[in-house]
């Protein structure tokens, strides 16, 4: 498992990174829970990545993966659940 922190929705991988997630065979997509995410996931990634090679993974409390982790979620387990939701 390996993870991108972008830093921000409008922020695009770099083409090293972008190649690797081409190729790879699931990709979680975990952006900010609120509008602005919501359009970027509706947009730009669907648009790049092969149908079901991506799942829209939202954090499961709080606003992003920050939030999430500063009340207790392990990212480990949270990306786990994804296999089998």
């Amino acid at each position: 498992m390996n993870v991108i922190a972008l830093g921000s929705v409008v922020f695009r991988p770099d083409a090293a990174t972008w190649n690797s997630l081409q190729h790879a065979e699931k990709v979680l997509i975990s952006l900010d829970f609120d509008e602005a995410g919501n359009k970027n996931a509706c947009q730009w990634w669907e648009k790049n990545l092969k149908p079901g090679q991506y799942r829209l993974w939202p954090v499961p409390e709080g606003k992003d993966p920050t939030d999430a982790y500063k009340v207790g979620w392990n990212f480990a387990d949270w990306c786990s659940l994804s296999l089998n939701p």
